[in-house]
């Protein structure tokens, strides 16, 4: 072949590779709101208000990317928390499902009661468009705090603004 041939045949193919991928980059995007694909949290969880019985629990549902003002825009759904005393989540239980709405900031916020004191606890949202399809976020933890009764070190954060 003539490297002129060569050259062109080479440039075909790469303008043609960059043509599917550009295709199924479009399919995803298309796709990707039916299947619930463009919902998230990528703001994370929190645990507050923690007592020796207690915890309040909350996630925020977003957009799954950032938009081009740099906010991170709500999206509505519905989520809940799984709890358990253990990494595993064995003999877990779960918070009641909550929407998440334009009205509360697509925020969902649950308080767990009848924990242990000193203890460690893990949790995790549940969440996605409707209860029968969802997905599972990351594993977060916290600590009940020990209670009048017991004596021990105990360290506290302060967030503002």
């Amino acid at each position: 072949m003539e490297p002129v041939n060569q050259y062109a045949s080479s440039m075909c193919q790469t303008t043609l590779s960059k043509a599917v991928n550009h295709l199924i980059l479009l399919a995803s995007l298309l796709v990707a709101p039916l299947a619930g694909a463009d919902l998230d949290h990528i703001q994370g969880e929190i645990s507050g208000e923690i007592t020796d019985r207690s915890v309040i629990l909350q996630s925020r549902l977003t957009a799954a990317v950032v938009d081009e003002a740099g906010d991170v825009p709500g999206r509505p759904g519905v989520a809940r928390f799984e709890i358990a005393d253990n990494v595993e989540f064995r003999n877990s239980r779960f918070s009641v499902w909550l929407e998440a709405k334009a009205s509360s900031d697509f925020i969902v916020k649950s308080k767990i009661e009848n924990l242990e004191p000193a203890t460690r606890y893990f949790y995790r949202l549940e969440f996605g468009r409707g209860q029968n399809n969802t997905r599972t976020g990351p594993i977060r933890t916290f600590r009940t705090n020990p209670g009048k009764t017991m004596r021990e070190p105990l360290s506290l954060v302060v967030v503002t603004g």
